[in-house]
């Protein structure tokens, strides 16, 4: 061990190193105890510093607290797209650059609010149901942004955003349409929360309520690695502990069992994708839940669950289409599934999908050439 060598320098070069988390419990582990040991007047010196420290934190966490006022940005943001609204639907065929200049003040003032609920709400882990109140209002008056009628897109203007933690290190940093900043944000919250065994149902609520859950799941990907771009999208969760990151596959099992049990109860082509692009193995399984529904539990057998089920088969199971003839729902028309189910047929190159599709096409022609001759006898009974 070099004499000259100083403890600042060393803790510089482990904390630069290590996550933080494996810092802090190194520290606890093997210094701790050692600044425990030493005599009265060391421990007096470093106790007035340590004191000094927690002060200056605690200060810094209340500026942070009020920097966030939520009943004045609610006002202002509300205020402001109101007075939007009431311009679009005025002059809305006109004044574009009025209408841009208020969009991008509202969106500057959201802009710069997002930065401070990160460092209260995730950093700090502190008044969490407030910073969520904060981003559903985010996330409602941007949206009421992009709908108020005007010719300007909102969606095209780009916002330069950066987050950095309280001791400045970048967390975040693009220039984006805000709602995907604003989505960002919500992830982040979702996974600390989760993360400190806070139970993530209020806040998946408001997301799903304001129907982003899309947008904030697409921040939440399997095998995350540092601001891994995707797209062009980077996750940016660097900063991110092991307990963030066991949070965040938490939430992606939960999210996919849900999708499961949400398939199971009722067949849908998109679910049927959705999970399949999250776990290719399942699908048997899936298939297995559509030939039940379809064959199995007749009292729940409608128009649209019979549909889907022609597409599921139509993609991944030809040899049951078939079959789907024979349990025919009451409010369908024989030829419109023999319609569906031909085109799957004939799509295929395969000789004995095209002899199926021949084969039923013909079955199809026949049963039309014997309705209109039904109509024609109705019409004219002695023709």
């Amino acid at each position: 061990m070099s004499q000259d060598q100083k403890p600042s320098n060393i803790l510089h070069r482990i904390s630069s190193q290590s996550p933080t988390s494996v810092f802090i419990n190194a520290l606890e582990r093997n210094l701790y105890p050692l600044l425990d040991e030493l005599s009265l007047d060391a421990r007096s010196r470093i106790i007035r510093v340590l004191e000094l420290v927690e002060w200056e934190a605690g200060a810094d966490t209340a500026l942070l607290i009020d920097v966030v006022n939520y009943d004045i940005h609610e006002k202002s943001l509300n205020d402001q797209v109101k007075a939007l609204e009431k311009h679009c639907k005025r002059n809305w065929h006109r004044s574009s650059e009025i209408q841009a200049e208020m969009m991008m003040k509202i969106g500057k003032e959201v802009l710069q609010w997002l930065p401070h609920l990160w460092q209260i709400g995730v950093e700090k882990g502190l008044e969490m149901d407030l910073v969520q109140k904060c981003l559903v209002l985010c996330t409602t008056i941007i949206i009421r942004v992009t709908k108020c009628g005007s010719f300007v897109e909102f969606c095209e203007i780009e916002f330069a955003l950066v987050i950095s933690d309280t001791i400045g290190n970048v967390v975040y940093k693009d220039n984006t349409y805000l709602l995907q900043s604003i989505a960002w944000v919500w992830r982040e919250l979702l996974v600390s929360a989760t993360s400190k065994h806070r139970s993530p149902n209020g806040i998946l609520a408001d997301i799903r309520r304001l129907q982003f859950e899309e947008e904030v799941y697409e921040y939440l990907k399997r095998g995350n690695v540092e601001n891994r771009m995707d797209e062009g999208r980077g996750y940016w969760d660097v900063h991110w502990n092991e307990d963030m990151r066991a949070a965040a596959l938490f939430l992606l099992d939960e999210r996919h069992q849900d999708r499961i049990r949400n398939f199971d109860k009722r067949i849908s082509l998109t679910l049927y994708k959705e999970i399949l692009s999250e776990d290719p193995t399942i699908k048997d399984r899936l298939l297995r839940i559509t030939r039940r529904q379809m064959f199995e539990d007749k009292d729940r057998l409608v128009a649209t669950n019979y549909r889907t089920a022609v597409q599921i088969f139509g993609l991944d199971s030809s040899e049951d289409l078939p079959a789907l003839l024979d349990v025919l729902p009451g409010d369908m028309d024989t030829l419109e599934v023999k319609k569906i189910i031909f085109r799957f047929w004939a799509d295929s190159n395969l000789p004995t999908s095209c002899a199926k599709a021949l084969e039923l096409l013909k079955s199809g022609l026949e049963e039309a050439k014997k309705r209109v001759l039904d109509e024609v006898n109705n019409a004219f009974p002695n023709f």
